[in-house]
Parts: C-alpha cells; sequence; structure tokens
C-alpha cells in the first residue's frame, strides 16, 4: 500500500509543480493531466490493484515526454517522476513490507 500512497503524493506533485509553469502552455496542461491521472489511479489502485498498470503507462509517457517537450524544469520532474512512478507501479498493492493492513499481536 506504501507504493499506492508515494504514487499518489509524486503525481500530485506533478499536477502542482504544472502552476510554476506559464499557464496554458501544453507543458502546464500535460503535467496538470498527467499528474492527476497519476494521482487518481494510484488512488483506486488500492480498491482495484490492475490500475497500478495505468500508472505505469502513465510513467513511461512521464519518463520520454521530458525529450518531447522541450522545458528544461519540465525534464527534470517529469523524468524523476516518471521512474518513481514507473518502479513503484511494479510493486504490488498487497505488498504489507512498510505499511501492514493489520495489527499483528505480540507475543511475550
Amino acid at each position: 500500500m506504501i507504493a499506492r500512497v508515494l504514487s499518489v503524493l509524486l503525481g500530485a506533485a506533478v499536477f502542482a509543480s504544472a502552476f510554476l509553469l506559464p499557464t496554458r502552455s501544453t507543458v502546464f496542461w500535460h503535467d496538470l493531466l498527467l499528474g492527476g491521472v497519476v494521482a487518481v489511479a494510484s488512488l483506486a489502485a488500492v480498491w482495484l490493484p490492475q490500475l497500478r498498470f495505468v500508472t505505469a503507462v502513465a510513467a513511461v509517457w512521464l519518463f520520454w515526454s521530458g525529450a518531447v517537450l522541450p522545458n528544461i524544469d519540465h525534464f527534470h520532474v517529469t523524468v524523476l517522476a516518471g521512474t518513481l512512478v514507473f518502479l513503484l507501479s511494479l510493486v504490488p498493492t498487497s505488498d504489507e513490507t512498510f505499511w501492514p493492513h493489520r495489527l499483528v499481536p505480540h507475543h511475550h
């Protein structure tokens, strides 16, 4: 579950970074839309685990969009976010390594 939470936060960061750019530019709309897709799909993947593959596809596009859309600030944000979101999309939602769904009683 921690992978989904981190992906939501990364999507929100890409979404928010759009407001650092000139509004109505291609990069602005790109970051706004893709950040929203990553955040919403990651959140929904908590209940529908197969949606993490939507975040994987969005992450690949995020990574490569830095080369397609010529804006150096955009490049750094999307390459980093794309890489991290892609890696997090590979972690199954059922993984409880850092965020257990249930409390395990301690035996004394």
